[in-house]
C-alpha cells in the first residue's frame, strides 16, 4: 500500500494569476453576483433553517455560496468522495464564519471581505483520495474564486490543530493569494531564500530542516507565493507557543541520522563524557522503549525534536523546557542508558548518567552545527515583516490586530470546544 502523504494542493500552481478573480467594482458585484437564491428555498424542506441561514450569513453579507451539498460537476472525478454529513456542516459553516469571516470583519469591514473572499465555499465529507497516486490533499484553491474543504465527517472539535490544518490556515491561506494576485508583493521577499524551494520534493522534506532554511512549513518551501501564503496563514493562526517553537526550530542546524526505529533529525546530541569514540558510546532508550543509537562518531543523540511522535518525549537537557506528547500532556521522563542506568537532568541543568550506587557521570551535550548558511529564525522574521507591511500599505489591513482578533476566537474555542459550538446554533437557530 503506498504511503499516503498528506499535503496542501493548490491547483493550476503555475496560473493562478491567470485565472479570471471576482470583480473589485461594488458596481458590478451589486447586492450578490449569484441568482436570488433565496426565492428558490423550500419552507417545507428539512433543510431550511440552515439553508435560510446560509443565504443570510455567506450569499448576502459576502457574496459567497456555501455549498454543502456535494456536486459532482464541482468535483475532481479522479478522487473517490462522498458528501459532507449534514450536522458536520452546520458545524463548520458556524465555524468557518465565527473564526475567519467575522474575525477578518471585525478588523477589516464587511465590504473588504465582500470584495476580495472566495465565491465559493465547498466542503466534501470525505478525504481527498487519489486512488492512483495514494496522494490526499487538505484543501483545493482554484483561481481564488473557489475553495474545496475535505474529510468533513471526520471532523472533530476536540482537534482543532487538525481543523486548523484542514479548513482554518487553508482559508487563511487561500485568503493572502486572492489578495497577491490582485496587488503583488514585494519583489524583496522572493530573494531571502531563492536558493532553498523544492517544487518537486517539498512534501519529502523534514519539517525541522525547512524551518532552518527559513520556512515556516513544508509546503511554503515548494515556491515563493506559496511561501508568501503560509507565512501569513500560519503566524494568524499558529499559538504563541507554536510559532515559538517554529521560530526556535528555525534557529537550529538539523542532521539526520539513521536509527533503529527510522531517521531523525536531531539538533543536539550527547555523550558520557567528554570524548567521543566507541569506548564512550551510551545507548540510550526512551521511556517507551524508543532506542536511540549513536552515530558513527559514537555520540549518541537526544531525543530533541518537536513533530515526531517518537521523538517528543522528555525535557531539554539544555533550556529544561517540557515537551509534549502528541495529546498536548506534559511528559518529563528520564532515560536509561544500555546497562540500564538512568540518565537524569541534574539541579545545575546538565545532564547525568546515575549508576546504580548513585553516583552521577556527566553527559555532555552538543548543538548539531547549523551548516544550510542560513539564518532561518531571521529570515522567517524578515518574510513576516513584508508580509505584514503588504497588508497594511496595500490593503490597509493589521495583521497583528487580526492575529490577536482570530487568536483570541481561537482561544474561546479551544478552551470549551462544545460550548462555543451551542452558543452558535442557538444563535443561529438551527
Amino acid at each position: 500500500m503506498n504511503k499516503i502523504r498528506l499535503y496542501f494542493i493548490a491547483l493550476l500552481m503555475g496560473g493562478l494569476a491567470l485565472l479570471p478573480l471576482a470583480s473589485c467594482s461594488e458596481d458590478d458585484l451589486g447586492e450578490s453576483i449569484f441568482p436570488d437564491s433565496e426565492q428558490t428555498l423550500d419552507p417545507n424542506s428539512l433543510t431550511y433553517q440552515f439553508d435560510k441561514w446560509l443565504e443570510d450569513n455567506y450569499r448576502k453579507p459576502y457574496n459567497i455560496q456555501f455549498l454543502y451539498k456535494m456536486q459532482d460537476i464541482s468535483t475532481n472525478m479522479n478522487y473517490n468522495l462522498v458528501p459532507a454529513d449534514y450536522t458536520k456542516a452546520q458545524d463548520l459553516a458556524l465555524l468557518l464564519k465565527y473564526l475567519w469571516f467575522d474575525a477578518y470583519a471585525k478588523v477589516a469591514g464587511e465590504d473588504f471581505l465582500k470584495q476580495n473572499a472566495p465565491r465559493m465555499i465547498h466542503i466534501i465529507g470525505s478525504p481527498s483520495m487519489n486512488p492512483n497516486s495514494g496522494y490526499e490533499s487538505f484543501g483545493l484553491s482554484e483561481g481564488g474564486i473557489k475553495v474545496s474543504l475535505f474529510k468533513v465527517n471526520n471532523m472533530n472539535i476536540n482537534d482543532f490543530k487538525t481543523m486548523n490544518i484542514y479548513y482554518f490556515a487553508t482559508m487563511h491561506r487561500v485568503y493572502a493569494h486572492i489578495l497577491h494576485q490582485k496587488i503583488t508583493y514585494p519583489k524583496e521577499f522572493n530573494e531571502i531564500t531563492n536558493t532553498s524551494y523544492d517544487l518537486i520534493n517539498w512534501n519529502s522534506l523534514d519539517s525541522c530542516v525547512v524551518n532552518s532554511k527559513g520556512f515556516v512549513t513544508k509546503f511554503a518551501c515548494s515556491e515563493t507565493r506559496e511561501d508568501f501564503a503560509e507565512v501569513i496563514a500560519q503566524y494568524i493562526t499558529m499559538s504563541d507557543e507554536d510559532w515559538a517553537k517554529t521560530l526556535d526550530r528555525a534557529s537550529k542546524g538539523w542532521h539526520e541520522y539513521a536509527l533503529q526505529t527510522g531517521a531523525v533529525y536531531c539538533s543536539h546530541f550527547f555523550f558520557n563524557n567528554n570524548k567521543s569514540g566507541d569506548d564512550n558510546k551510551a545507548y540510550v532508550t526512551d521511556k517507551l522503549g524508543y532506542s536511540v543509537k549513536s552515530n558513527e562518531k559514537g555520540d549518541t543523540l537526544t531525543l530533541l525534536r518537536y513533530g515526531e511522535e517518537q521523538f517528543q518525549y522528555g525535557v531539554d537537557p539544555i533550556t529544561s523546557e517540557d515537551i509534549y506528547d502528541k495529546n498536548g500532556n506534559l511528559v518529563r521522563t528520564s532515560y536509561t542508558d544500555a546497562n540500564g542506568n538512568q540518565v537524569k537532568e541534574g539541579s545545575d541543568g546538565n545532564m547525568y548518567v546515575v549508576d546504580g550506587e548513585g553516583r552521577f557521570t556527566p553527559i555532555w551535550v552538543y548543538a548539531v552545527d547549523d551548516e544550510d548558511e542560513v539564518d532561518g529564525k531571521t529570515a522567517i522574521e524578515q518574510k513576516l515583516s513584508i508580509a505584514s507591511r503588504w497588508l497594511k500599505n496595500q490593503w490597509h489591513v493589521d495583521l497583528e490586530e487580526l492575529r490577536r482578533e482570530v487568536q483570541k476566537r481561537q482561544n474561546e474555542f479551544q478552551a470549551d470546544p462544545a460550548g462555543v459550538l451551542n452558543r452558535l446554533r442557538q444563535e443561529a437557530n438551527f
